[in-house]
């Protein structure tokens, strides 16, 4: 907690996020969630380090009382709370060395669950501040966010694209052909993770590879649910406090 309140020291503070630890987990699924945690983790250092920070963790989170705004039950509390403080002319900052302790959903059904609530919320919440989105005004913000959130949340849409593009290039010559056949072995190797997670065996690449393909279905679920006006105000057995 000292860790990470120091901060509120600068007086251009408004909120700090700390550092979520996952603890390990049995399955490919955890697993490889864990290396996505860790990429999520490096991003927000980063973003800490330029001033660009605009996501925080749950779990691990402060802010000023008086920076507080009330939202609705649909946005997710790491997401609208540091974009509302943004918004407000102050900076979130992550605190590396403010540790909290979790675990990832262990089981398929619970990752896609988790990984289209996810996505939903916090989609919603995005796009209700369209006003840190402009780039000229905010021309830094707009990028981090698109970036890190949005292009994420499209990924499924850009492979789909690949695929089907792919499909109709392929007699066009050599480089077509080559690129099919490395995204057919790409799906390939998920199915055949698919297998070894049904099997609970760990399959080195093919379960790294079918973990990524299972969070993409689940940001694709995510954000059709969004653009259908899908909310969820209330769940059962919440899932770990990752953010977004």
């Amino acid at each position: 907690v000292k860790n990470l309140v120091r901060h509120f020291s600068d007086p251009s503070v408004g909120c700090v996020s700390g550092r979520l630890v996952l603890g390990r987990a049995d399955g490919s699924v955890a697993e490889s969630q864990g290396l996505y945690w860790r990429f999520e983790m490096a991003l927000r250092r980063m973003e800490g380090a330029i001033g660009l920070m605009h996501t925080a963790t749950g779990g691990i989170m402060a802010f000023h009382r008086s920076l507080f705004r009330p939202f609705g039950t649909k946005y997710g509390d790491d997401c609208i709370i540091p974009l509302d403080i943004l918004e407000q002319g102050y900076r979130v900052v992550h605190a590396d060395d403010a540790i909290a302790y979790d675990t990832f959903p262990s089981s398929m059904r619970g990752e896609l669950r988790a990984r289209t609530r996810k996505t939903l919320r916090n989609i919603t919440c995005t796009l209700s501040k369209y006003n840190l989105l402009n780039p000229f005004k905010h021309p830094g913000l707009c990028w981090a966010i698109i970036s890190h959130k949005i292009l994420r949340w499209l990924t499924p849409f850009f492979m789909l694209t690949a695929a089907i593009s792919n499909a109709f290039l392929i007699s066009e010559g050599t480089f077509y052909l080559a690129t099919g056949v490395a995204q057919c072995l790409f799906y390939v190797l998920g199915l055949v993770g698919l297998v070894g997670e049904i099997l609970k065996i760990r399959i080195p690449l093919a379960s790294q590879i079918f973990s990524f393909l299972l969070a993409n279905i689940g940001f694709l679920l995510g954000v059709l649910k969004a653009i259908g006006g899908g909310q969820v105000t209330a769940y059962r057995n919440r899932g770990p406090c990752q953010g977004a």
